[in-house]
Formats: structure tokens, sequence, C-alpha cells
């Protein structure tokens, strides 16, 4: 993201406004006249009872202010409200922006003042799953509709991220329905299909046309980057050693072996969180039915018409041609490098199951292959295969990188192609097409690692560091750690790509592509994780802004990693658990959701301190002793607990006058405690769970920012 940041920081005219004024003229236009107006007092939600004296509510806001975090708002925008929010170094609302839907998975604060977001459009089409979307809007800064672009229907929709590009276009994630018969024809395995068919990822990129539609100008497909090593007659067959340009079409599953019941329960629970905190959503609500009977039948055949959907004014990409390709071919109708005769298996292929290496595989909690996941289960099901839940945009380098949650990976690939050299292997400034360009977090799933070399656990929120930033050119990652052999719990990591301006990204021939360890990375396993949602920005002043999703903590670090702010959300709730028209159980949190007494912590507190428990995860139950995370570069806070107790540590978890107690009733933290891994009562189903307050990420927008430069008072720089 060489010229825009996660704040929306643009070197051209921002969306909506950027056909037809400058950007130092759009932000003239937000306001009133040609002068400024007086600065905004900070102001309440009013959509919301102010917490009451002993409620665990507020127990909820600003928990720490101190000298060295970056001055400037938050924006946020919670999983339970169709409000998204900005709020003050301490805490306080200074602006909200009302829509009439709930959130999907993205927002960004451009420099004009409009909020671009995604939203939820459930119930209409096919698809379902964690991270739904399916329209992208623009607000103005006094809550104007500008523009609303609706893309779900029977064919496509959008879901998770969405990347605003320096030109006014928009990047956005889709799902691509496919029948069970296509996947089939690419080789996948059978086991993984139901009938909800195949759902491959794209990215497209979207020339905004106000109010209501938009131009698809650019597109890349999943679909037209496969190798499979299962049968020879069928497409893209090859070694997939061979090819790590390549993505192989059983990665998902190829390593995992049956859950235990505890595990299953475990899946299960998360899976029943998930749906209620309105992260999954979308298809049927009945939630006795077999998964794979809530939207029967296939994806419409090529060349059908969508129903609903989009309004596109227009594609660059042209028709493109579907189905199976001719035995042994890539996308453009050529053989991979390495492809045997038809009826021979790839040299040094395993038997089908058989993890690379020979080493034992594991489990992967929230994701275990066959059985009820293949038809259906987990965010999704077995039709969400990448399970892609961010993109991003490097302007220096017209690169993007992607992250998939189901491969535990990470890739970049060429944005410098057209739609028809994207779905090639050839042209483009790297001159591979749209093949992947580098990939990192799971070298085995390339053939290129055993399960010892996995970096990544189900992350979330790949971004570039922006230019001007301390890192600039890195790739940061909210590492959730789901599944995590040592013990579940989350990391920030920031990489240094083995990439060359002249030569693209480099590796051994057969090696894995590095880095071997992150440069720079935090993680503390006995009170920080989230094991689904979440997100890390790199600030201004070096500092690192965290948002452990699930609980709604947020809080920034310094480059030491002592905390220097640290909020935890009090807002949402305004939509009932389960998205638009509740969820399980009913009401508005549904039973065990309260936040109070009758919660586990008893009264709305945070219930016992918090361990890092293996009881019912793939490792195994705890025997007490203490983990080493392996991981490099994380300094006291990583693996093995070192030094003082918690509560007492360098970064400020200690007793003292403000009541800041590290080892009270409410376990460890501040004055009504971090929340337990899921917040106060440990949320639903505990440890990492979500509630009703609940964020993907957040924001820090600086004070110089355009979007809010001169709008509000100054803030009171510490908290009291």
């Amino acid at each position: 993201m060489s010229t825009l940041d996660r704040a929306g920081v643009l070197t051209q005219p921002s969306l909506g406004t950027s056909l037809v004024v400058a950007l130092a003229a759009s932000f003239a236009h937000a306001q009133t006249g040609d002068s400024k107006p007086a600065p905004a007092a900070p102001r309440a939600p009013s959509d919301r009872p102010a917490p009451q004296e002993g409620d665990a509510l507020s127990a909820r806001g600003l928990k720490r202010n101190e000298p060295g975090a970056l001055q400037g708002y938050t924006l946020l925008s919670p999983l339970q409200s169709r409000s998204t929010y900005l709020v003050d170094m301490q805490g306080q609302v200074v602006h909200e922006w009302k829509t009439q839907s709930g959130p999907g998975q993205s927002d960004y604060l451009l420099a004009n003042g409009h909020l671009l977001r995604t939203a939820r459009v459930e119930g209409e089409t096919r698809f379902r799953g964690g991270g739904i979307g399916g329209r992208v809007q623009e607000w103005d800064w006094d809550g104007k509709l500008v523009w609303d672009y609706k893309i779900s229907d029977e064919r496509r929709h959008q879901h998770h991220d969405i990347e605003p590009l320096p030109n006014g276009n928009v990047l956005m994630i889709v799902w691509e329905a496919k029948t069970k018969e296509e996947a089939l024809a690419r080789g996948r395995d059978e086991k993984q299909l139901g009938e909800d068919g195949f759902w491959p990822d794209a990215i497209l990129e979207v020339q905004p046309v106000l109010p209501d539609s938009g131009k698809i100008v650019w597109e890349w497909h999943a679909w037209d980057h496969l190798v499979q090593d299962r049968d020879p007659k069928k497409a893209n067959y090859g070694n997939v050693a061979e090819h790590p340009e390549l993505l192989d079409i059983n990665a998902d599953h190829r390593f995992d072996v049956p859950l235990t019941e505890e595990q299953k329960r475990v899946k299960e629970e998360r899976e029943r969180q998930m749906r209620a905190s309105g992260y999954v959503g979308g298809g049927e609500d009945d939630e006795d039915a077999p998964r794979d009977r809530r939207r029967g039948g296939d994806a419409p055949k090529d060349g059908g018409t969508p129903s609903g959907g989009a309004k596109d004014a227009g594609s660059t990409g042209g028709a493109r041609t579907e189905g199976a390709m001719p035995e042994g071919a890539k996308p453009d109708g050529t053989k991979p490098e390495g492809t045997k005769p038809e009826g021979t298996k790839p040299e040094g292929t395993k038997p089908e199951g058989t993890p690379a290496g020979g080493e034992r595989a594991t489990p992967r909690d929230g994701q275990g292959g066959g059985g009820r996941r293949a038809r259906g289960g987990g965010p999704g099901g077995g039709a969400d295969w990448m399970h892609t839940n961010a993109v991003d945009y490097d302007a220096m380098h017209d690169l993007i990188v992607i992250s998939s949650h189901n491969t535990n990976e990470l890739y970049v690939i060429d944005h410098g192609t057209t739609t028809a050299e994207a779905a090639s292997h050839a042209g483009g400034k790297r001159g591979k097409g749209g093949d992947f360009l580098y990939r990192w977090g799971n070298p085995r799933a390339y053939g290129a690692g055993t399960a010892k070399d996995q970096q990544l656990f189900a992350q979330h929120d790949t971004r570039f560091i922006a230019d001007g930033l301390p890192g600039a050119g890195h790739v940061m990652v909210f590492d959730n750690g789901q599944g995590r052999p040592d013990g579940e719990y989350s990391r920030v990591v920031e990489l240094e790509l083995p990439f060359d301006a002249a030569k693209g990204f480099t590796k051994g021939k057969g090696a894995a592509f590095g880095p071997k360890a992150p440069v720079w990375s935090y993680q503390d396993p006995e009170r920080f994780f989230s094991h689904f949602i979440s997100g890390a920005d790199r600030l201004a002043n070096g500092n690192t802004l965290i948002c452990e999703g699930a609980s709604g903590r947020v809080f920034e670090v310094t480059a030491d990693k002592k905390i220097v702010w640290e909020f935890l959300n009090p807002l949402g709730g305004d939509l009932p658990m389960g998205g638009p028209g509740g969820g399980p159980g009913g009401g508005r949190f549904g039973p065990g959701r309260g936040r109070g007494p009758g919660s586990p912590g008893g009264d709305g507190s945070d219930g016992p301190p918090r361990r890092r428990e293996r009881d019912g995860a793939p490792n195994g139950p705890d025997d007490g002793a203490p983990r080493d995370s392996g991981a490099p570069n994380d300094g006291p806070q990583g693996g093995e607990r070192r030094g003082p107790p918690p509560g007492d540590g360098p970064d400020g978890r200690g007793d003292g006058p403000d009541g800041r107690d590290g080892n009270g009733p409410r376990g460890r933290g501040l004055p009504g405690g971090p929340p337990p891994f899921g917040g106060p009562g440990g949320g639903p189903g505990g440890r990492g769970g979500p509630q009703p307050y609940s964020l993907f990420r957040a924001t820090r927008i600086p004070l110089d920012h355009p979007a809010v430069k001169g709008r509000f008072a100054p803030s009171t720089p510490t908290a009291k």
C-alpha cells in the first residue's frame, strides 16, 4: 500500500467524488462553505442506554492511555451493530455513521471524510458462511448514502475484505459458485464435495458508478491457477511440489486426520458462536437441518443468468469459458511442467492422504477434513474452499496480497496484468500472468516442508505496510493461532519478503519461500487470543495497533512490546446475536450470553484467571508445564513465561494506585479486566469466543488525517 493506507489516505481522488474533484477540494466540499466548522464535542451514541454502576458494560471502555500512544481517533464497526464509530483517545464516541445493515468485514475512512464499508446481504442467495458481505457502500460524513453496490446473486457473493485503490476503484473478494461436477473435473476429492458445490475465490476490481452500480475493470480467479495429483485424466494434473505457482485444489484437507469427539464438540461450539455473533451468515436459519441441505441445488450452468446481484455497468473481462479443460491441461491449454504421461503418478507423489515427508498429520480445529465439513460444516462449509479473508495492494510494485484461512497461507499476485493475462500463466509486469509470485505460511501445502515448518494458523488481515511507515514494504499478519501445536494463542507477525524490484521474489529450487522467521512479532499466550476475525496495523510512530476481535479488545503496543493504549469495546448490541433476524438461542444475546449473574463469571465478571487451555484442543490435555512458542524475536512475551508473574510485568500490568491489579478477582488484567479469551464471562463459549462487542478489526486515524483534521476539539492526551 504505497500510496494508500488503511485510514484511506490517497494520492488520487477518493471514491465517489474522485471522478469530479481533486483530493483537497473533496475535503473542502465536505464542509459548510469554504470555512472549517467549529470543532465538535464528543457525543455518546444515541441508540444505547448508558451503562449503570456495577453493570459489566461499565467495566468496558478505556483501560489505558499512556504517553507514547499515537494520538488520533479509532474507527470501529462492531459485528452486532449497524453503526460505525470514531472514538477518541479517551474512548469517547466523537462521530457515528448510522446505517441500515449489519457490517461485513471491512471499513475505511477516506480522505474526503467518507466511510467505505461492506454490509451483509443474507437469505437471498445460495451463499452462506463466515465473513459474509454482499454490499459495498460509501457514506458521506453526514450519513448520506453515496454509493450502494450489491454484488450478491446465485453466481457470486462478496465476502470479507475490500481494498480501495489510488485510482478510486475497489478490490473485492467474491465467492464463485461451481458445481460439484465442475470441481470433480478439476481434480477435487469427491469426499470433500457436498450439495453446495464448490466456491473458489476471485478478486474483482470495480470502478464505482454512482449511485448503485459498478464496472468490473479487472479480475483474477483462483479457478484458473490450480494443480492436482489425484487423476492424470483430469485437468491440471501435475506434481504439486513442482508447481509452487499453483494452488493444490486439495490443499485444504490433504493433511487432516479425523477429529476426536471433544475436538468435534469444540469445533461445533465455535461454529455456533460465529453464527451467533453475526460473523457467519446467509443461507437458511435452521440450525437443526443438515448443513448440506440448507441451500440445495447446483450453481447455474455456464452462460446462465444470475438472479438479483450487482448492477454491472460493464466488464472488461469478457466472456469466461468454464468447465473441464483438456486432460492434463493448465487453464491456458498447456500441460503443467512436470506432468507425467496419463495413467502415471508424478514422481515422488505420496499416496492420497499421506503427508509430505511422512510426518503424522494433525487435526485442524475448525478446519478438519472430511465428515460434516465436507458437506457444508464450518464457516461456509466445505464449499468455501479457500476462505480468503484479506486483500491488500502495494501501489509502488502493483502487487496484491491475499490471505487464505483454510490453507494457512498468504499469496502475492501481479496486478500489472490484463484480465486475460491474469487468467493465464504468462504476461504482466512479472511475466507469470496470474500465477502466484510468492506464498508464505505453510510450505508443506506445496511440497516444500513438513508440519514443523508451518508458521500461520488460520490467519487474518494480511496487509502491506505502507510507504512512509516503519517497516514499509513488509507484510503484517494477524496469526490467530487456531490449532497451533504448542497451544492456541494469537500473535502478530511482520515479514520482510525476499523481493527484489528487478528480479521479483526469489527462492531456491525446491525450497520454501522465506523468510524463515518474522522480523518482529507480538504474542502473549496467557492473555492474547482470538480464534477468528481480528487484525493489526502499523502506525506512523512505529507502534502497532492490534484488534483482538472476538473480545473486542483494541490495544497499541510499542516496538519493544509495551502496551500504551487499551480499549475494551462497549459499543454494539443493537443487532440481536445471530445477526439480522436473531440467532440461535433467541433474544438479544441468547441463553448464556448475559452480562450479569448466570454468566461463567458469576456476576458478569471475567471468571477465573486464564490459562493456555489444551483440554479439547488438538494437542491434548494440559500437563501444567510451560511451553515455549518457538517463535523468534518475541522477547519476554513469547512462549514460556519468564520474569515477573502476570500482573507485574514491565508493560504496566501490575499493582498500583490506578487499581491495575493483575491478580484480582477478575483474573489477569486491568480494572474490570481485559477479558479472558472471549471477554467477560469468557464470552459465548469461553476462550476466544465472540460477544456483542466483537470487532473484525480497528483502524487508528491520526490527528493530521484530512478527514478529521480540525473537526474535533482536542482530547486530553492521557487518561486519568
